[in-house]
């Protein structure tokens, strides 16, 4: 079946070859779910982190684990010690300060590039997904509704580094 979709400032036309995924990839899963846990306070300052014991309540392999412990550690939530391990950093004003302000910086550019190419179905999934953030005051799937409101905006931007960056 052909098929004709709107994206950005292209239309693609043809038959479908690959089913867009409707998650991210694990690591990045993992890297989102031990970030929602240190914000969250479920893992505490001073945590130690174990790949080991990570992948076991995932039931997934040490490799995506690994990769979002390196992850979190340049973003500076995880400190690593060596022939210690890592371990939960402390949140200091500092650095909440410096994420918030680079998130701000990355979504107005991913605005600006946006705003010409948003469909109907953009707004309409944003909308959707503002709703559900609203219903789940309280709930740590509020922090997901979110997010899944920011990839939006960050792929219709358009901009590949730019999402891949806030990925």
């Amino acid at each position: 079946m052909a098929i004709t979709r709107q994206r950005g400032n292209r239309t693609v036309k043809g038959e479908p070859v690959f089913d867009l995924p409707s998650v991210k990839g694990l690591h990045e899963t993992v890297t989102l779910a031990v970030e929602q846990a240190i914000f969250l306070g479920t893992l505490a300052p001073g945590k130690r982190l174990v790949e080991a014991e990570i992948a076991s309540q995932m039931g997934i392999s040490k490799a995506p684990v690994r990769e979002a412990l390196r992850d979190l550690e340049q973003l500076g939530l995880v400190v690593s010690y060596p022939r210690r391990g890592r371990f939960v950093t402390t949140l200091t004003a500092t650095i909440a300060s410096e994420v918030f302000s680079l998130r701000a910086l990355l979504e107005s550019y991913a605005a600006r590039l946006a705003i010409d190419a948003f469909v109907e179905a953009d707004f309409t999934r944003m909308t959707e997904l503002a709703a559900l953030a609203d219903a789940s005051v309280d709930d740590p799937q509020q922090i997901e509704y979110d997010l899944q409101i920011h990839d939006v905006l960050f792929d219709v931007a358009g901009h590949r580094l730019l999402l891949q960056t806030w990925s």
